[in-house]
């Protein structure tokens, strides 16, 4: 099922590469920077490691907030995308094809992993293959864009079914 956003909107989200994502449990809050990659249904994929504090508060609590914007605007072209969702892992079934997913819009990663001879490579790989994939399914979207007024903004309740 492909969830409804604006053409612009679902643009935004698929050209860019780097999400903030915000979890919290326990009275303990955590923003962390990843890179992401997205689906037809707007969920946002992401590797991490299991042990760190964004994926534990996220095991206790799935409810996160993710932010995607740019850097360096005024305040008149501040653009972004702000999205509420839960956070899961991705099953070890399905983790080839996000695998595949991921590495095609960072191909830097799929170099990486392709690598034979490089010892640095190896330890990122090996890294990388301990660490899972995550999944924010997105129930609510905000886009805003100053550049078209102050406090412009759109906003999409979505279902996932």
């Amino acid at each position: 099922m492909q969830v409804s956003v604006s053409d612009e909107v679902r643009e935004y989200i698929v050209t860019h590469d780097t999400l903030s994502l915000a979890t919290t449990y326990n009275g303990q809050v955590c923003s962390t920077p990843l890179f992401y990659q997205v689906d037809s249904d707007l969920r946002l994929y992401f590797i991490s490691d299991a042990t760190t504090r964004h994926i534990q508060n996220a095991i206790n609590n799935p409810k996160a907030a993710v932010s995607i914007f740019e850097q360096n605007q005024s305040w008149q072209s501040i653009r972004g995308v702000q999205i509420e969702g839960n956070v899961s892992r991705v099953s070890d079934k399905k983790r080839k094809q996000i695998e595949t997913l991921y590495c095609e819009k960072f191909t830097f990663l799929k170099n990486i992993l392709e690598a034979v001879d490089d010892e640095d490579a190896k330890r990122v790989k090996q890294r990388f293959q301990s660490s899972n994939f995550y999944a924010v399914t997105p129930d609510f979207v905000r886009f805003i864009d100053n550049s078209r007024g102050f406090g412009f903004k759109e906003e999409y309740y979505l279902s996932h079914t």
